[in-house]
């Protein structure tokens, strides 16, 4: 598997210590001021180690940026959180458009973060190749996103969506400057495609649909998943969605 620039920058500075530290002892006893000196050619004190850390940081983000584009149909992790959304981008009866699918998932990531992003999108395509090998052409994505490892994983990013939008208003024209950003850079609201408060609402109306007018077992699958202070995050979130 290939590794992550980042990764390979840690492997490389423990392999320039070792090397470092085993050639003063080739010659004899080692010193704290040798140590020292091995410490201050590796520090990003000098321009040379800056330049290079400022290299694998562009790499790094250049291959994040590649993960987010990665379609749904082939990102389960992505798939699971698109399927409520999937009557939006209905073809004869269209909200938004599927370029716009990038910059939902930089929110996803923004909000509960990068590590937690890639250990959920591992999981559940591990989860989805056994199901895959389990049933063969048996093999529904209605029934795997039934899964209670799938509806765990679902309803826990709802719970950190939820969280986020504690401060609603901000924490809305965020996710509106997001999904009208740039494919290069979601952020900068400077894409050509328009969001509105509108669209914003169906959006995060349809994202939410199962936390709305629950049954009894599905507040207890909710309790199951999520905590109270997140449980409480989306009961405010839905609330201010239906005054908007």
């Amino acid at each position: 598997m290939e590794k992550l620039p980042c990764k390979n920058t840690f492997d490389m500075t423990v392999h320039i210590v070792v090397s470092a530290v085993k050639e003063k002892l080739a010659t004899g006893e080692i010193t704290p001021d040798d140590l020292d000196e091995i410490e201050q050619a590796l520090t990003v004190e000098n321009s040379q180690v800056e330049a290079f850390c400022h290299s694998v940081h562009e790499r790094c983000m250049s291959k994040s940026k590649l993960d987010l584009l990665v379609p749904p149909r082939t990102n389960a992790y992505g798939r699971i959180m698109v399927q409520p959304l999937e009557r939006l981008f209905d073809k004869r009866h269209r909200r938004f458009s599927e370029r716009q699918l990038a910059n939902y998932f930089h929110m996803l990531s923004s909000i509960i973060g990068r590590e937690v992003y890639e250990k959920n999108h591992d999981q559940m395509s591990e989860l989805m190749r056994s199901e895959i090998r389990d049933h063969g052409s048996n093999f529904s994505w209605d029934s795997f996103y039934n899964h209670p490892e799938v509806v765990r994983c679902r309803l826990e990013t709802l719970g950190a969506i939820a969280q986020a939008f504690d401060h609603f208003d901000q924490r809305m024209n965020w996710f509106i400057n997001v999904m009208e950003g740039s494919a290069h850079n979601p952020e900068d609201g400077a894409g050509t495609l328009q969001f509105t408060e509108q669209q914003a609402k169906a959006f995060l109306s349809a994202l939410f649909t199962e936390c709305m007018d629950m049954t009894e077992g599905e507040r207890e699958r909710l309790q199951q998943y999520v905590g109270e202070r997140r449980r409480k995050n989306i009961a405010f979130l839905i609330a201010r969605l239906t005054q908007m």
